[in-house]
């Protein structure tokens, strides 16, 4: 995540433009954005929003330049496509800084479905496999052992009887489906798992990443018409949006590795979805520059 933000003054106009592509491919209506009021807004009006850069425009533009594959990528399509593009990606920027600074607060008012998500990810991936790949004996005796360590005043083994396996079954079991959403078999929880471990130093995922990964690439597709599973353009551009907004690391964003993410998540039956946010205070956690400007 950037450590700096900047507020800046754009009209509404811009916003309703691409709202529909914000519901559609990122999930993200009026009520998700918790700090800036989206609802019920009259054109024209100035909304202020967060964006990771002073120049805003001009530097998101410069993910579409200095490449053949993207030039061609764009050529078909017109220059207010373009832009529809364009400001649906800063708005989900704006919407990120938002949830990224909300989802800091863990201490005073934790986000479960974040907080999780993001500190315990592949443990309950782990989880997972350990419910579901174990032998089930139905009516019978499945006993497990739990241990706890790491505390000097408390640190001890138990054994549980877990008849009809329940504890792992149910218990533990379906509380790793409710908050794996996206894996249905062991298998799912096999690939999930492999995707996280870091080749030549790559940065593990947080809970944005896939699911802008994929909405990002579902804009592209759809606006630009690209006939493609992945091509090389769209991985492109989706790589240096991720690097536009601080979530990965520039080996992380190589289009290879984009490009098998995307048809990793695109065999998956549930598809990536991004996390709820919750309200405080933004500028109390976050380092906020009041570069007001107008953008046209």
């Amino acid at each position: 995540m950037n450590d700096k933000a900047w507020e800046v003054e754009v009209d509404s106009e811009q916003y309703l433009k691409v709202r529909n592509h914000l519901i559609e491919f990122f999930g993200i209506g009026d009520k998700e954005f918790k700090y800036t009021s989206f609802k019920n807004i009259p054109a024209p009006k100035k909304l202020s929003i967060y964006t990771h850069s002073n120049d805003n425009i001009r530097s998101i533009r410069f993910l579409f330049t200095d490449d053949k594959h993207i030039e061609k990528l764009l050529a078909p399509i017109t220059e207010e496509t373009f832009y529809e593009i364009i400001w649906t990606m800063l708005f989900v920027g704006h919407w990120l800084i938002e949830s990224q600074i909300l989802s800091i607060d863990y201490e005073n008012d934790p986000d479960p479905e974040i907080f999780y998500h993001d500190k315990i990810y592949k443990e309950l991936l782990l989880l997972y496999k350990l419910c579901f790949a174990m032998p089930y004996r139905r009516f019978d005796s499945n006993p497990i052992k739990i241990s706890i360590s790491g505390d000097e005043d408390y640190s001890r083994t138990e054994t549980f009887n877990n008849f009809d396996n329940h504890i792992l079954r149910c218990a533990i079991g379906e509380y790793c489906k409710k908050h794996l959403p996206n894996i249905k078999s062991v298998k799912d929880a096999n690939n999930a798992l492999r995707l996280l471990i870091p080749k030549s130093g790559r940065k593990q995922s947080s809970p944005y990443v896939f699911p802008i990964i994929y909405g990002t690439y579902r804009l592209l597709k759809s606006l630009t018409k690209d006939k493609k599973v992945a091509s090389t353009a769209i991985c492109k551009v989706i790589g240096r949006y991720l690097l536009f907004l601080g979530l990965v690391t520039e080996d992380y964003a190589d289009p290879e590795n984009i490009c098998g993410i995307i048809k990793y998540l695109l065999k998956q039956e549930a598809k990536p979805y991004l996390p709820g946010i919750k309200h405080t205070d933004l500028k109390k956690k976050f380092k906020l520059y009041a570069d007001i400007y107008t953008t046209r």
